[in-house]
């Protein structure tokens, strides 16, 4: 919200507590957007549409764009020659450190945001085909060496948007599957609610650019075709993946524009 511009406009805004634990994040998430919804109705928005009958309170998107990238901390072999069994012991304690506190961070950026937007979406969801977006990673669809930790989190992130997907009438997933999907599915899951996956190589962003200066730019995704193509999902549920899909996103090299392959 900080680095908003005049141009766009908020109906309302959710302050979540930095570095915030899993579960504190995932009920100030619920909280928040459960408060919106009882305001916007209490605006006088109405609630129904009175010729489907369909419940029009609740989100209609949720798409999840947090997300962060490092490489993995350097394993430093330690020297058992050289050093006393007291500084190998500080040693394998700093390096343990470095490791789990690395995977929590990619966790944290990448993983978190989508589990507490994942129970927004089962709860929170209107009643009129609403759609859940998530940022996934190319990167992630195969081994990741020297960015585990972000593979890990990665990884997870599909496996959710997968599961959840699986869970309503939109998935393409074989019957035996879609069977349990369904006897998992609490009534409050809308069985139309798609939930995708979109998985960029690199985004063609500021922060991007310079931590690559070297990096060939021309087929980076830009953040605007991303934004053109789940504005397309939004207008016309008729024309998004079936639910638990995940999209590779191949920018054109003469930027003009980005290809959009299921790879899931």
């Amino acid at each position: 919200p900080t680095e908003l511009s005049e141009n766009y406009e908020l109906d309302g805004f959710i302050s979540l507590p930095e570095n915030a634990a899993l579960q504190e994040l995932t009920t100030q998430l619920a909280k928040g957007v459960h408060e919106f919804c009882i305001a916007n109705t209490d605006a006088g928005n109405d609630s129904y549409d009175h010729e489907t009958g369909e419940d029009l309170r609740g989100l209609d998107v949720i798409i999840v764009a947090s997300g962060g990238w490092e490489g993995d901390p350097p394993l430093e072999p330690i020297d058992r020659d050289r050093l006393l069994p007291e500084e190998q012991s500080t040693a394998l304690t700093e390096a343990a450190t470095a490791y789990t506190d690395s995977v929590m961070r990619m966790r944290g950026m990448n993983l978190d945001p989508v589990i507490a937007a994942g129970f927004v979406a089962q709860h929170l969801s209107c009643d009129h085909y609403p759609l859940m977006v998530v940022m996934g990673a190319t990167a992630a669809l195969s081994p990741t060496p020297g960015m585990m930790n972000y593979g890990l989190a990665k990884a997870a992130t599909h496996h959710l948007v997968q599961t959840l997907g699986s869970m309503n009438g939109n998935t393409l997933e074989h019957r035996a599957l879609r069977k349990r999907g369904e006897a998992a599915q609490p009534p409050h899951l809308f069985p139309h609610i798609s939930v995708v996956g979109i998985l960029p190589t690199t985004i063609d962003t500021p922060n991007n650019r310079l931590a690559m200066p070297n990096g060939k730019f021309e087929q980076w995704t830009k953040p605007i075709h991303i934004a053109e193509e789940i504005g397309t999902w939004v207008e016309s549920p008729v024309l998004r993946p079936h639910s638990g899909s995940l999209v590779k996103v191949i920018a054109k090299t003469d930027g003009s524009g980005s290809h959009f392959e299921i790879v899931y």
